[in-house]
């Protein structure tokens, strides 16, 4: 009997051992939270409400009496890295956050409003390390570079029935950038220099607007040592 059998390179399983190597565990995390707020109620809460027990229904009515205000938030994200040579790593982030809030407008009757924010695409590239040949001068460098987009989408559900249509659109695009240096010594002087630029559009009923927005910023920091006979507890920053 014959056998065939591919043989990738050596360099290209070298690079696939690298790379699968680098990734991180893939980190998901999901919170839902229910508040609710009763002004002047006349019913005392059950062991399940002050416990937090049951679903939604029992948090916007004690008895006969609803709450004046209840808000549901429910969050669900994906982070993931990946180690690159050089001491860089490039991470990626999914979050999404649904939000329904119940507001009381007369005895019996709730308004809704509901929202749902998302970030994605959210990616960014940090690196950090030491240069070689200056570590007599620098102890420390890092730099990082993000890119991502936040949209959000608000809107109120109709109320007796009428027709309404309130929904708005935000959507904000940004580039921030940062980078830091720390210089050697026992008590060194440190460096961060950041700028951010945004984009963003807001698009309602009756309003459309955007804009373009754009910040400089450097923080200039060092331990100073006082005096022994003062007993400091530690150098004034």
């Amino acid at each position: 009997s014959a056998h065939l059998r591919r043989v990738l390179p050596r360099s290209s399983s070298s690079f696939m051992r690298g790379l699968l190597g680098g990734l991180q565990p893939l980190d998901l995390n999901f919170n839902r939270s229910i508040l609710s707020v009763y002004d002047g109620s006349a019913s005392g809460a059950s062991l399940a409400y002050q416990f937090g027990l049951g679903g939604v229904g029992g948090f916007r009515r004690i008895g006969s009496e609803l709450a004046t205000s209840v808000g549901l938030v429910t969050q669900f994200s994906i982070n993931q890295a990946l180690n690159l040579p050089l001491g860089a790593t490039l991470a990626t982030r999914y979050q999404r956050i649904n939000t329904r809030n119940w507001t009381r407008r007369l005895i019996d009757t709730h308004e809704i409003v509901d929202g749902t924010q998302t970030v994605f695409p959210d990616v960014s590239l940090r690196w950090s390390g030491q240069p070689r040949g200056l570590q007599w001068l620098i102890s420390s460098l890092g730099a990082n570079a993000r890119m991502f987009e936040t949209r959000q989408v608000n809107g109120t559900q109709p109320f007796f029935g009428e027709v309404l249509n309130d929904r708005g659109v935000m959507r904000v695009r940004s580039y921030p950038l940062n980078g830091s240096v720390v210089f050697a010594g026992q008590r060194p002087l440190s460096a961060t220099l950041g700028y951010s630029m945004s984009k963003r559009l807001d698009d309602r009923p009756g309003l459309t607007s955007n804009g373009d927005n754009a910040d400089f910023s450097i923080d200039v920091s060092k331990p100073w040592r006082l005096p022994a006979d003062w007993n400091p507890r530690s150098d004034l920053r």
